[in-house]
């Protein structure tokens, strides 16, 4: 559990690529340079030393730890859309398995505003300048990259589930039987 102001003074969620980090994809980012994103594999995206790092230290952080984790260090500006994707997409691969969040069945979205109104049959919070409620995301970990920043808005917002948690037992113990209870899911699909 865990608040902004204490997650604010935590270094141990930030991870700063270093150099060799930065080279290592950009070798790996070469290698896959004529895959289609979503086809591209940890074999065509082969990570060694960030691998490492991922499978250990960000893991932890994620599955025991504050259960999130910033990596800084890709400057953007210095890659095209499609190499942003790929390298989004490689990283990941060591993350999981990708999951659609959506009923076109994508991997990868992009959030900007497209002008859509949430009446729309084709918005998505996601494509509209709609401000987003807080909300879970129906997966094991979410992977986003932020590439450019908007005009205005546009923030990133997280919560710790068991700082809420906390706060409902304190406050509201009442509606905790119904967060214990079972609900229904679809069931996502895997690609």
């Amino acid at each position: 559990a865990w608040n902004a102001k204490q997650l604010a003074t935590n270094p141990d969620w930030v991870y700063h690529l270093t150099a060799n980090d930065l080279e290592e994809l950009n070798k790996c980012l070469a290698i896959c340079r004529d895959i289609p994103t979503e086809k591209i594999t940890k074999n065509t995206f082969p990570l060694q030393q960030l691998k490492t790092s991922i499978e250990t230290r960000f893991t932890d952080q994620l599955e025991n730890g504050i259960g999130t984790l910033l990596i800084k260090g890709i400057a953007s500006d210095k890659y095209s859309k499609l190499d942003l994707a790929k390298l989004l997409w490689g990283i990941g691969l060591y993350f999981g398995t990708a999951v659609s969040q959506s009923v076109a069945g994508e991997l990868l979205h992009q959030v900007k505003d497209d002008g859509y109104d949430l009446q729309d049959p084709r918005a998505r919070g996601t494509n509209t300048k709609a401000k987003l409620p807080f909300h879970n995301d129906p997966c094991d970990v979410a992977v986003l990259m932020g590439v450019s920043s908007a005009q205005s808005g546009g923030d990133s917002q997280i919560v710790s589930s068991v700082a809420i948690h906390n706060a409902m037992l304190e406050n509201y113990p009442n509606l905790l039987a119904q967060l214990y209870a079972p609900y229904y899911s679809e069931p996502l699909k895997v690609f």
